[in-house]
């Protein structure tokens, strides 16, 4: 069930609960609790997205990464411009230019959730998990001789 608050007639509703399974979490409450990370898909719906990000290499060498992405997708571009910011160059697959980058994704993953990054073959979800991870990488990409 979720709950929602209205402060005038002029505003937009605020969801404040979201109950799922037995889940009980809060969503857009004002200032963040954890210190002002966004609220994540991973953080509401199933173990395994979450699971993703534990799964991933860690970002202290070079690696090989393929992003499967859409030019419909905001949180695509998002990662895109994240990317740009960062100076990194990626191999990008348009899951929707390519069909066959589509029925690879699915093959790999068992699902054709975008953006994906995959980091030497294994997938990371999220486009706030893939940031982090890019960030991190960049990190440790200028400290590399």
């Amino acid at each position: 069930m979720i709950e929602t608050q209205r402060a005038n007639a002029h505003s937009i509703p605020r969801t404040k609960n979201l109950k799922i399974e037995g889940m009980d979490r809060t969503l857009l409450e004002e200032p963040s609790r954890d210190g002002g990370r966004p609220v994540r898909f991973s953080d509401f719906f199933g173990r395994a997205v979450a699971e993703d990000a534990q799964n991933v290499p860690v970002p202290d060498q070079t690696r090989e990464l393929v992003l499967y992405a859409s030019q419909t997708c905001g949180y695509c571009h998002r990662v895109q411009a994240h990317l740009d910011r960062l100076g990194l160059e990626v191999l990008t697959r348009d899951i929707h230019v390519e069909p066959p980058a589509r029925e690879e994704l699915i093959a790999k993953t068992g699902r054709g959730q975008v953006p994906c990054l995959f980091i030497d073959g294994q997938a990371l979800f999220e486009s706030a998990d893939i940031m982090d991870w890019l960030s991190r990488y960049a990190e440790h990409a200028a400290q590399r001789p």
